[in-house]
């Protein structure tokens, strides 16, 4: 039997000294057989390495794209990085060196890269992905962040939700199709892992003409830049919080690319690590795919020295150019801008800064664009200030009012190209959802040995996630796996459980459903208290969704869904845009709305939530079920679940 695959599938494996492993994807392998190929092919191979995707790509001409990530614990500025914080640069790219801010620390990581190897594919590409779980103590899943998974629900990637967690030294093999063209990526969607490390880079690109594009918008499209936060502190103590740490969330350093410096602000001192550096060729225009891997609360704010930024797509999707000079997004956004390299060949800095609650503690990071080869081994980087600089024209700033000025872009600013969409669409179903961190009283939770889960941020001041009122509370079995939902403790706004009748919080499986074709609409309400530089960035898994409306309603005290839809009536959250732009993931004001909505044909269950990591962690989420067919689960898939 093995001696028959091996034959059948040996020819189509062909080998490059520049590439790697090659392996053309049959024509007869079709959305019936997949699975079979790939466990056949993993099975002949072993499949441990990885195959080379990354080219330019050319239609029918399809690749089986296997990739091998392992998550292990690791060290930042460890062993491998040899006399890197001594200043002895060449130590700081050696091989397996993870320098991140020049700060000792334990860490996770996947293949031992920060951030994890990006993934480079193109439409139509059939990606096996086989995670390994070196962490002793941790399980933990990937989520595939903005990809659809049109009927592979099952390979979204959230414990509990649609698979099991992965468990130590086990692996858990991904296989979906590389249907959605864009700027993506991918993250562990369990607990604190992605602010620890897992997290990378996933590009899926279209073969010429590139997707929705002018012609000649831009000439290379092969950079990326990533942004994450981090902390010198072990990921614990920001599971709970500490009393005595404001806030509890905090970050300490933002890195670009996994690299940076860090300014120690009580020995006056800098860390030797080196810069994350891109290159540009002068007279050439670059596609940079942005992507914002933050786990806390705080937006990043970008710019780059004497070059602007024409965005081209957000979130995958793309939109007709607007030329900015300041960009800001938050946590799971995504942002494909277009930049001339048309200055002297020089080095310039790219500038970035942690807003939003974090502005006070001045966080902020720097990389260079450099027109010059070599220029990150050899440590160089500009003579001129390293910013901020005059902001210009910004895009997406939370704390301005939308249609302030017109040098303030907001996202409903953005003009899809492909038409009006579901803009004119009649509204089959509509939804109103309110978030917020709720208080707890600490007096009143612990005289009554509650051991529901709670966020502390200083003090005795504790909150928990909620969504409409609802703090999720999740099964021990995944739900996409079980026979039935009908025993299980489910919520919704309407439909509360008797025992939350005075409660001003419920924990319980937050549930909405969404019948199969129709036209959805939600109405996302923050409803803080009072104006606060804390926003929440609002991710939805399996859809794509179309931003009609987006406003602020400043209020003496908390927005009501009471209020929201009485001003729904009125007309006055009505937008003007008849061209509006696609999300996956949107930021929604403090003490503003956000009107979105969908088509929900892609059945299956999936998770909506706060992508800040403890917000989610703590409960501010939902689980939407689209109802319709669902493809069977995969054979063998691992069940988990309560001993019986």
């Amino acid at each position: 039997m093995w001696l028959l695959l091996w034959a059948v599938f040996i020819p189509i494996i062909s080998y490059s000294e520049q590439q790697g492993v090659i392996l053309p994807l049959p024509t007869n392998v079709d959305r019936t057989n997949y699975n079979s190929y790939a466990s056949q092919i993993l099975a002949v191979q072993g499949m441990r390495y990885t195959t080379d995707c990354k080219r330019t790509c050319i239609a029918g001409r399809r690749r089986a794209c296997f990739i091998h990530l392992e998550a292990e614990h690791y060290q930042a500025m460890g062993v491998a990085c040899g006399n890197c914080s001594n200043g002895v640069l060449a130590d700081c790219f050696a091989p397996q060196c993870v320098s991140a801010d020049g700060v000792e620390k334990g860490i996770l990581t996947l293949n031992r890269q920060l951030p994890g190897p990006p993934i480079e594919v193109c439409q139509g590409d059939l990606i096996i992905i086989t995670v390994m779980n070196l962490l002793h103590s941790d399980t933990f899943s990937i989520h595939w962040h903005g990809l659809l998974q049109r009927g592979t629900n099952y390979m979204d990637g959230v414990p509990h939700v649609t698979q099991c967690p992965i468990t130590p030294m086990a692996s858990f093999r991904y296989t979906f199709w590389a249907d959605d063209v864009g700027t993506y990526f991918y993250h562990s969607h369990s607990g604190m892992q992605k602010y620890i490390g897992i997290f990378g880079a996933f590009i899926i690109r279209a073969p010429a003409p590139v997707e929705n594009f002018p012609l000649n918008l831009f000439d290379v499209d092969n950079r990326i830049i990533i942004f994450n936060d981090w902390s010198h502190d072990a990921a614990e103590m920001f599971q709970v919080g500490l009393p005595t740490r404001f806030p509890g969330s905090s970050p300490e350093a933002l890195l670009i690319n996994g690299k940076g410096k860090y300014y120690n602000n009580v020995t006056n001192t800098l860390t030797n690590s080196p810069y994350a550096t891109v290159y540009v060729q002068a007279g050439r225009t670059y596609r940079f795919r942005i992507i914002n891997a933050i786990s806390m609360s705080c937006p990043v704010e970008m710019q780059i020295q004497n070059h602007r930024m024409q965005i081209i797509a957000t979130d995958g999707s793309p939109v007709v150019p607007r030329w900015i000079d300041t960009l800001v997004m938050a946590s799971g956004e995504r942002y494909d801008v277009v930049v001339r390299a048309n200055r002297s060949a020089t080095l310039y800095w790219i500038h970035a800064r942690l807003a939003g609650i974090c502005e006070n503690r001045m966080i902020s990071q720097s990389a260079v664009l450099s027109y010059i080869n070599n220029s990150e081994m050899n440590g160089d980087s500009p003579s001129t200030p390293m910013g901020p600089y005059p902001r210009g024209v910004v895009f997406n700033d939370p704390t301005v009012p939308c249609g302030s000025s017109a040098n303030n872009l907001c996202l409903t600013d953005l003009v899809n190209p492909n038409g009006p969409g579901l803009a004119t669409a009649v509204v089959d179903q509509r939804f109103y959802l309110t978030f917020s961190n709720r208080f707890i009283d600490a007096d009143a939770y612990f005289a009554s040995d509650s051991t529901t889960p709670f966020w502390n941020i200083r003090n005795r001041e504790m909150y928990l996630g909620t969504m409409n009122g609802i703090s999720l509370a999740m099964t021990a079995s995944p739900l996409l796996t079980m026979a039935s939902l009908d025993n299980l403790d489910i919520c919704n706004y309407d439909n509360l459980p008797a025992r939350c009748a005075n409660s001003t919080i419920c924990s319980c499986l937050h549930v909405i459903v969404a019948r199969q074709n129709s036209v959805v609409e939600f109405v996302l309400i923050d409803e803080s208290p009072e104006p606060e530089p804390v926003v929440h960035p609002i991710h939805f898994h399996g859809l794509k969704f179309m931003v009609t409306s987006e406003g602020q309603v400043f209020n003496n005290g908390s927005l009501t869904i009471a209020q929201m839809r009485r001003l729904n009536r009125e007309g006055a959250l009505r937008g003007n845009n008849t061209r509006p732009p696609l999300k996956d993931t949107v930021l929604v004001r403090t003490q503003g709305y956000v009107v979105m909505r969908f088509l929900a044909n892609n059945p299956g269950i999936w998770l909506v939530h706060c992508h800040i990591d403890d917000h989610m962690v703590f409960g501010m989420g939902f689980v939407l079920i689209i109802e319709g067919p669902v493809p069977p689960i995969p054979q063998n898939f691992p069940t988990c679940g309560n001993f019986p």
